[in-house]
């Protein structure tokens, strides 16, 4: 992913982590910029329904609805983890 891509996914991750059910299976996986993990679709079980109808999946590791849809790059999750979650540390990040 180049630099300036990398940088609007930063920017626009809350936005891109809302309503992604169906993005999130069609790239057939996401990441959390939570927990910094990657996983395939089928691994995604928990979901809520956003007031608009919108689906928005859960991270199956830490339940936080930080999913970005086909990003596997943990460079790419950590820029927005720190971006977005700068005064909490991605849970199970003590010892990896």
């Amino acid at each position: 992913m180049d630099s300036e891509r990398q940088g609007d996914v930063v920017e626009d991750a809350p936005r891109l982590s809302r309503g992604n059910w169906s993005q999130i299976g069609a790239a057939y996986g996401a990441g959390c910029y939570f927990c910094v993990r990657t996983f395939g679709a089928t691994h995604i079980r928990t979901y809520h329904t956003e007031s608009n109808g919108d689906i928005t999946a859960l991270c199956p590791h830490c339940g936080i609805d930080s999913l970005l849809a086909g990003v596997f790059d943990t460079k790419v999750l950590a820029a927005c983890c720190e971006r977005w979650f700068s005064a909490h540390a991605p849970i199970g990040s003590e010892g990896e």
